[in-house]
């Protein structure tokens, strides 16, 4: 019995985390600029027509500005933002070569946004991050 009961509650945990990591995804796709409507978002997030609009619902009861246009779709309003994301010393590293190799691409399209990602990524990460970038 006390085995059956922990593996219910692992079990609510693990769909718990899922939940929890399909909003994210969805406060992103809405945030993302572009409208999207129901069956885009059902699609992009594998899930039912049923548990997209619970999902809405959760973000409605968060606080979460979003709205939807008839013949348009579904987005987060403008005054609403989702801080970034942490990266792990791995992943700043990838980026900032990644941005590195763009920037060195002079009088291409993308030379300036490679170096202002560079700038706003430096900004906004930890100092250790930071100085293991700066090696």
């Amino acid at each position: 019995m006390i085995v059956a009961i922990y593996s219910m509650k692992v079990e609510e945990a693990v769909m718990s985390t899922k939940r929890i990591h399909r909003l994210l995804r969805l406060i992103t796709l809405l945030q993302s600029g572009r409208a999207r409507c129901s069956y885009d978002l059902m699609t992009e997030l594998g899930v039912s027509r049923r548990t997209l609009f619970r999902d809405l619902e959760t973000l409605e009861d968060a606080g979460i500005p979003y709205h939807h246009e008839r013949g348009v779709g579904y987005r987060v309003g403008r005054s609403f933002y989702l801080p970034p994301i942490s990266l792990t010393v791995l992943e700043s590293l990838s980026l900032m070569l990644l941005g590195q190799t763009a920037a060195s691409q002079r009088g291409r399209p993308m030379h300036l946004s490679a170096m202002s990602a560079i700038s706003k990524l430096l900004a906004t990460t930890p100092e250790p991050i930071r100085a293991a970038c700066s090696v």
